[in-house]
Order: C-alpha cells, then structure tokens, then sequence
C-alpha cells in the first residue's frame, strides 16, 4: 500500500461529511450556550437552606453541619424532609426535589447547602423546575453525587455554582491547615471563598471567586 493513493479524493470527502455531522450533533446535545451569572455574595449572619438531595445522613453528621456553619458565621434553616428516609436516600425523590425547590424559593435563605452526597441527585434531573433557580440565584454548595447537580444548574441557568465541601465535611478539625479559624472564629478560607473576598494562598487566582 503506498501511502501517497491511501487516502483518494472520494475518501477525504467521505471523512469531511462524517466530521460535520459530528459536529452538528455536537451542537445539538450541548444545546444553545447560556451566559454565566454569579449569585449575590455571602455574609456573616445571613441564612443557609440545609438540604439532603442525595443519601441520608447519621446524627452526628447533622451535628457536624450545624457546627461547621455556625463556625462560619451564618444560621441554618432545616429543609422540610432533610430527617426523611427512603432506603438508601434521604427522602423519596419527591420530597428531595421540594427540598430543593423550597431552598431557592423561599426569600429567608440566603444559599443552599447540601449536607452530604451518596446517591439520588440524578433521578431529580428531568423534574428540577430551572426557571425557578434562575429566578433565585442562590450560592449553591456540595461535591460527590451533588456534581450532577452543578452541572445540570449550570448547563440550565448559567448559574455559578460551588463545587465545594458539604456541609457535614470534617472542617476546620481534620482539615484546619486548609481552612484556619479566623479571629472572629469563622473558618477563614472557607467563608472568604463564598463571600467574595478571598485570594488562596501562593498567589492562585480563585476561579470561582464571587
């Protein structure tokens, strides 16, 4: 086989028509770009919706959360179903997805916590109501099986979200070099990070800055 009649004219026209359609259908999975918008800024004093759109938690985990948030200054509102149970999720997916509704739409939350991951955040996909979130910009907080979550609010509203520690993660005890107590005992990098006014140490720029 010689390289140089590999590939004849009827070939490459074959592979240019298969790479466009791919990037048609590139396009039309991605759906139309939405413009990112930040949510309005964190402060001391202010309202975290505590919700449980995943698995279920433990008491202590519960204890943690609330701990971990007072550290940080802000108060904490329970959502309706966060004790619920359903096997392995915190809740039917029902009631999940009120939690979730409920912590964007109600005007005493100030930003929506999840305080823990596990499994069930992708069965509420085909039902979040995205116009109501987009109407609410909300911080948005949690990692693990809550990225499905960030990423679906993301593609849908344009919201930035924070793919950050749930609220039941083990700061600032396991993880105080990372996130120092600050002097008026919130737990500095942390509450810097969601209220707008933090640059990490060595100089990185913070991405996801407010």
């Amino acid at each position: 086989m010689q390289r140089r009649t590999f590939l004849k004219p009827p070939e490459w026209r074959h592979l240019h028509q298969v790479f466009r359609r791919f990037v048609l259908w590139k396009k039309q999975i991605r759906g139309p770009t939405v413009k990112l918008h930040k949510p309005p800024r964190l402060r001391a004093g202010m309202t975290i919706g505590l919700i449980a759109p995943a698995s279920p938690f433990s008491a202590e985990k519960l204890a943690a959360a609330q701990q971990n948030l007072a550290a940080l200054g802000f108060n904490v509102k329970e959502s309706v179903h966060l004790h619920a149970q359903n096997g392995y999720l915190a809740g039917s997916d029902a009631q999940r997805l009120e939690d979730l509704h409920w912590a964007f739409s109600n005007p005493a939350i100030d930003a929506v916590w999840c305080i823990r991951g596990g499994y069930g955040c992708s069965r509420l996909l085909p039902y979040i109501d995205f116009d109501l979130i987009r109407r609410h910009p909300k911080v948005f907080i949690g990692y693990s099986d809550v990225t499905a979550l960030h990423l679906a609010i993301g593609q849908h509203t344009g919201l930035v979200t924070f793919h950050g520690p749930v609220a039941a993660s083990d700061f600032p005890g396991k993880h105080a070099a990372a996130f120092p107590l600050g002097t008026d005992g919130t737990c500095g990098r942390i509450y810097s990070t969601y209220s707008g006014c933090c640059r990490p140490a060595g100089g990185m720029t913070l991405i996801s800055r407010l």
